[in-house]
């Protein structure tokens, strides 16, 4: 039986759970060694932060030095909320679903901004750390085992919200930077366009969108007998037994987030899409609900798409 199938299964198992995203944890922590981060993810955590501040500095019409920034799905490791603080953010609301920031996680994030920022990486990567705010984080890890991660962070002006960030309940046009990392990938469009809406209602006058968004099967990672694009053989009905409770894959392809974006308010004003293979790609008979989409829309397996309120663009 295929490797990806036995996951899916034992996904299905935790998602049954009490708590499943307890024991997901501990399933990354003693199975897969996904649990901490590396130095090769730390570093690419950082870069894709720096995109993110890229294209604030870019697009926004009126970039402000003290930013209010949120971030949809931080996770266990807030390296981007920590590097946008860095950066200049003098306010950074986090949103997840579910409380998966943990003591050790948060420790372990902040042992590598120390690392990175003694080999000169740090600076190197995102380039407008600031160094009191710097001298500020490097205190807080000595609070670590004495205070709770959210107590930590509050320290920092990031805070961690857990809920649904549809119904943020933040001011309007309170927010100048939105950004996602490897996020939206995981959420139904029907809850997708929910969150864009509230992201429009929240966002400032000169504010950006950034999203760096995946588009390939994720269990061709785990499992190297499959192509990327798998999952689109898949129908939808079929695709239920097998996608992921815990994590799920939306399989929306590059003009799903299009039209979504636009519908919302939303301009997308730059797009980068990373194709994969045509010779994987003709591997897989697809379903017919994929059978509409163009091959560029088929074959790109990441993309970042960068969006402006549609009512400020002039």
């Amino acid at each position: 039986m295929p490797s990806w199938i036995l996951k899916t299964a034992l996904q299905h198992v935790i998602g049954r759970l009490p708590r499943s995203y307890w024991w997901n944890g501990l399933f990354q922590k003693y199975v897969t060694g996904g649990y901490y981060p590396s130095r090769k993810i730390f570093e690419g955590k950082l870069n894709f932060c720096r995109m993110h501040l890229d294209h604030y500095l870019k697009f926004s019409s009126a970039p402000e030095p003290g930013f209010i920034a949120l971030e949809l799905g931080s996770g266990s490791w807030p390296i981007v909320p920590l590097g946008l603080y860095l950066c200049g953010a003098t306010e950074i609301w986090a949103y997840d679903v579910i409380p998966v920031l943990r003591r050790d996680t948060l420790r372990r994030t902040l042992e590598l901004y120390c690392e990175f920022a003694r080999t000169g990486e740090l600076e190197r990567i995102l380039k407008f750390v600031e160094p009191q705010r710097l001298l500020r984080l490097k205190e807080l890890l000595e609070l670590v085992e004495k205070k709770s991660p959210t107590d930590i962070l509050e320290r920092l002006n990031i805070q961690l919200r857990v809920g649904d960030a549809g119904r943020t309940a933040l001011p309007n046009k309170s927010i100048d930077l939105v950004v996602s990392t490897v996020v939206l990938e995981h959420i139904s469009s029907e809850n997708l366009g929910e969150l864009l809406a509230e992201f429009r209602r929240v966002a400032s006058h000169n504010a950006v969108m950034s999203h760096y968004i995946g588009l390939s099967d994720q269990y061709a990672s785990f499992d190297k007998t499959i192509t990327p694009y798998n999952f689109l053989k898949y129908s939808d009905h079929s695709w239920r037994l097998f996608n992921n409770p815990v994590i799920p894959q939306s399989r929306m392809r590059l003009t799903d987030y299009r039209d979504l974006f636009e519908r919302t308010g939303w301009h997308i004003v730059e797009e980068r899409n990373t194709p994969g293979s045509i010779n994987d790609l003709k591997k897989v008979r697809l379903a017919p609900e994929f059978q509409k989409y163009s091959t560029e829309d088929i074959i790109s397996l990441f993309s970042w798409l960068v969006a402006r309120p549609i009512d400020i663009l002039c």
